[in-house]
């Protein structure tokens, strides 16, 4: 128990330091920041179940959907998990409570022009599902009846959002285990369960942005994940199951406190160099819509900052030059650009 009270010590400290980085005052707001690390969780969290899309793909994605689909078809499906997160968060700031119907809504998203038939996109499962095999008796682990779910995700509802005396860093392990447990979908429950690390993070926590991230931990060593998962359903251990999640939470919030410091660092440097100036405004504008859209083309700058083509190419041309964009179209129409130094920082080592 004292290994269990010293590993919760340090991980409340970590995420104490995060919040205050995040939430220090200055220009650079915190969803600018934690934006890119937002991302980075899609890649790694998608990664877990297969899929091999990187971070520049993702971003590229974003505005040349269909050539970065056909080179990269996993793609879409960490698309699709970015965009949940993005929506849940979005759906937090108006209402903070994690309802079943933003959870179905999260599996809706994320199953969005699922390859596979039948996943039922967004509805809780109507039929018994094994974890390991096909069949009951091979498998490794065999979740509730279907007739069961409903009952116990609204038994799990109340305490997302409401643990009691438990740490919030607690319940968020041990909410954790309860989701993966109840498998309450018939597919893309793994990704829903750690999207819901990332938004309980935020109620119980305070913040305005998911600033706990698990999967780059879970990904690590994915052995270690779920036979964390097994172990604890098989022997019950719920001391071995959280200390296993608190040391993931030091980790990855040590790692989101450089990332995070590093990002701050490009946006102030980039910000100080265009305050000056006739465009000023525009150029600081499109600098900030950058740490969320890494990826652009003259269209979408466009669009996004109401102003013709010509104008917009000349902007785009300033963060060439500046060293914040990089041409990597290699074609005369349509050339599409990359915030290379942002998305470097969040690359996945």
């Amino acid at each position: 128990m004292g290994e269990l009270v010293g590993v919760l010590s340090e991980a409340t400290l970590a995420v104490g330091e995060l919040k205050g980085l995040l939430g220090s005052g200055d220009e650079v707001g915190a969803h600018l920041l934690v934006g890119p690390l937002e991302q980075r969780e899609a890649v790694l969290s998608s990664r877990i179940e297969g899929t091999t899309a990187n971070v520049d793909e993702l971003a590229m994605f974003s505005v040349d959907e269909v050539r970065v689909e056909r080179e990269v078809p996993d793609v879409r499906e960490v698309a699709n998990y970015s965009a949940a997160l993005s929506g849940a968060v979005e759906a937090l700031s108006r209402r903070p409570k994690l309802s079943l119907g933003l959870i179905r809504e999260i599996h809706r998203r994320l199953m969005e022009g699922a390859r596979r038939e039948g996943m039922q996109p967004g509805e809780f499962r109507d039929c018994q599902v094994y974890i390991g095999s096909s069949v009951a008796r091979e498998a490794k682990f065999v979740p509730p009846p279907p007739l069961h779910v409903r009952e116990l995700m609204e038994n799990l509802e109340g305490f997302l959002n409401d643990p009691g005396e438990y740490p919030p860093l607690v319940a968020m392990a041990m909410c954790h285990y309860q989701f993966e447990t109840i498998h309450p979908f018939r597919d893309g429950n793994g990704r829903v369960g750690r999207l819901l690390i990332a938004l309980q993070g935020m109620l119980l926590l305070k913040t305005s942005v998911p600033a706990v991230q698990m999967s780059a931990f879970f990904e690590g060593d994915r052995r270690s994940y779920y036979d964390g998962l097994m172990d604890m359903s098989v022997g019950g251990n719920w001391e071995a199951w959280v200390r296993y999640f608190l040391t993931g939470v030091v980790e990855t919030v040590g790692d989101s406190i450089r990332r995070v410091t590093q990002l701050r660092e490009i946006h102030r440097r980039y910000r100080r160099e265009f305050q000056t100036g006739s465009s000023s405004g525009l150029t600081l504008r499109l600098i900030d819509w950058l740490f969320l859209h890494p990826a652009v083309s003259v269209g979408s700058v466009a669009e996004e900052l109401a102003v013709s083509f010509p104008t917009a190419q000349r902007h785009i041309d300033r963060l060439c030059r500046a060293g914040l964009l990089r041409e990597v179209s290699d074609r005369q129409r349509g050339r599409l650009y990359l915030a290379e130094e942002i998305v470097a920082v969040v690359r996945e080592a």
